[in-house]
């Protein structure tokens, strides 16, 4: 089993200034120093998409890829699918959280 603890950019800093407030109350100096060190450097993941394509013949796939464009050059590399291809929609899965769906209507979150 894999445990990742992520912070987004935008929280990082926020956090790392929360925690410094707490120096001058805490005998814990040191490790708190060292917290504040690991949360301002903490590591990020960038996740593929799984974009979901509908094949001339109505058949659904799907195909993991970095961008719409990316994941549009890969379709026309499957040789198992009828073309033309229409890009239906995106999502990422991470595990455990909802995923996020961008379609051609809108963005909808889908638990």
């Amino acid at each position: 089993m894999a445990i990742y603890s992520l912070i987004s950019d935008s929280h990082r800093e926020s956090i790392a200034r929360q925690l410094e407030r707490l120096l001058p109350t805490t005998t814990f100096d040191e490790p708190l120093r060292i917290l504040i060190a690991t949360v301002r450097h903490a590591p990020s993941i960038e996740l593929p998409e799984l974009h979901r394509f509908r094949d001339a013949c109505g058949q659904h796939f799907e195909i993991s890829a970095w961008s719409q464009h990316d994941a549009q050059d890969r379709a026309e590399q499957e040789p198992h699918h009828a073309k033309p291809f229409t890009w239906e929609s995106a999502r990422i899965q991470w595990p455990g959280m909802p995923s996020v769906i961008l379609s051609q209507d809108q963005g909808t979150d889908h638990p």
